[in-house]
């Protein structure tokens, strides 16, 4: 049957957009980075837990996506969790060795979203630049880590694949 000019077709998208593919998500352990990670996997890419200090938050992020697939995680892992400072360019290497080696796949994602903590400077928390920022937000309210999380699945699977080198800011129409 041909389609008439101006029809639309309808594709179905896999139930695991990122299934097999592995991805690197740095600063995991914990707030944008563990949603990121818990988000991907939920798309079916295998994950390295990067952290640099909290092992044990690092292991519990691993653990919880290794039990979302119980009987898989049995013969290999869907998540592991590595040491590594980001900032060392040797030890970049040996992450991307690492994680070959653990999933036997080249990696297909990057996320950084490690942070530097510096104590001269007030935490968000501690300024008036919340509630103004709420205030000015078409949403009414700050952004969520999952808010961040979706946007980077989209970009990491084949959907995104036309979105290069721009800068997506997520923050729901706040101009």
């Amino acid at each position: 049957m041909a389609l008439e000019e101006g029809s639309i077709i309808f594709v179905s998208a896999p139930s695991l957009p990122l299934q097999d593919r592995v991805a690197i998500v740095t600063g995991a352990s914990r707030g944008i980075g563990r949603t990121i990670a818990l988000h991907l996997a939920s798309l079916g890419a295998k994950l390295v837990i990067i952290y640099a200090s909290n092992s044990s938050q690092a292991e519990l992020v691993a653990a919880e996506i290794n039990k979302s697939d119980a009987v898989a995680a049995e013969a290999s892992p869907r998540a592991i969790a590595v040491k590594a400072n980001v900032s060392e360019p040797e030890k970049v290497k040996s992450l991307f060795d690492v994680t070959e080696s653990a999933f036997n796949f080249a990696v297909n994602i990057m996320v950084n979203s490690a942070g530097i903590v510096d104590s001269k400077y007030p935490t968000v928390s501690n300024t008036s630049l919340i509630q103004r920022a709420i205030n000015e937000s078409p949403l009414d309210r700050l952004e969520k880590t999952e808010d961040i999380a979706s946007v980077v699945g989209f970009l990491a699977g084949d959907t995104g694949e036309w979105t290069n080198g721009q800068i997506v800011r997520v923050n729901g129409g706040y101009v």
